[in-house]
């Protein structure tokens, strides 16, 4: 059997991918009957050999390779005249990012696999999928605080996920989730990232401002995420330098007005400008979201 994953919603394909291993071969066999190939890195010789392998202890054995995408055309070549030969007690599993559908070996083995396609969510779809998880927890969370963590993080799932579960322990057996639980929530992971990133753009310092950018990425922050918290933080700057901290919880407030004082009416005015158009940039244009955001810091170094 042949199944093949196709998508960049990381969080569905390894829930998929898991239902398939639980469903195929128990943990405890695992051991010897699970195989694990790398697409770059993949030899068809090895993948062939592990695949002709009978299963120990078991009924079935599972070859997967991961990022697919990355097999080279001569091991493509390889497996594509292998893989009408494959054993039935073996299931090869491919999961992949995208295919080239052009390609002989992609065609193949759509006509003799399964097929499951995880395409990225838009907004509205990742706000049900929020309030459905969060129904499925027990606890019912407000459109309008679905809709605040879509704006702020994205709608990448194991990101949605993460802050969920963020939600549930600081909510414990109060369950209803409004608009000023995820603010508090979403403000105190983000919070001194977004503080020290804003006070490196004021200081003009863009290898400061690029470390912190990658940085925060690395950790999982993602960039229409960041740019909702960098547009946050700038109006909230505005209105401290105009005498304006109402709302803004008081151990806060001195940090807000020092780094305020950084930048004249004007510069607030036009960085804010630079981050609206940025944002608009990020939810129309096809280019890379990280690229567009890197552009932003550079433009607010200057």
């Amino acid at each position: 059997m042949i199944d093949l994953l196709i998508g960049e919603e990381g969080l569905l394909v390894r829930e998929r991918l898991e239902k398939l291993l639980s469903e195929r071969l128990p943990p405890q066999n695992r051991d010897f009957n699970l195989d694990l190939f790398e697409g770059e890195k993949a030899q068809a010789r090895e993948i062939i050999e592990r695949c002709q392998t009978f299963p120990m202890l078991a009924l079935r054995r599972i070859v997967l390779i991961r990022n697919a995408q990355g097999l080279k055309k001569g091991e493509m070549e390889s497996l594509e005249t292998f893989l009408p030969s494959l054993p039935e007690t073996t299931d090869l599993i491919l999961v992949t990012a995208k295919i080239d559908g052009r390609l002989s070996f992609w065609k193949l083995v759509q006509k003799m696999g399964r097929v499951t396609e995880f395409k990225s969510l838009n907004r509205r779809d990742a706000s049900q999928w929020l309030s459905q998880e969060a129904s499925d927890n027990g606890y019912r969370l407000q459109a309008d605080a679905a809709g605040w963590i879509i704006a702020a993080l994205g709608t990448d799932l194991a990101t949605l996920s993460s802050t969920l579960q963020k939600l549930f322990l600081l909510k414990g057996e109060k369950k209803e989730i409004i608009l000023a639980d995820v603010e508090s929530c979403i403000t105190a992971i983000s919070w001194k990232n977004i503080f020290e990133l804003t006070e490196a753009v004021g200081e003009k310092d863009l290898r400061r401002t690029l470390t912190l950018f990658q940085k925060m990425s690395s950790s999982g922050e993602s960039p229409v995420g960041m740019l909702a918290l960098l547009a946050r933080h700038f109006r909230i700057l505005t209105r401290v330098r105009e005498g304006d901290s109402a709302g803004i919880p008081p151990f806060f407030v001195e940090d807000y007005r020092r780094q305020a004082t950084r930048f004249s009416p004007s510069e607030l005015d036009e960085k804010r400008e630079k981050i609206f158009y940025a944002d608009w940039s990020l939810k129309s244009s096809p280019i890379d979201s990280t690229l567009l955001f890197e552009r932003l810091l550079i433009d607010l170094c200057r």
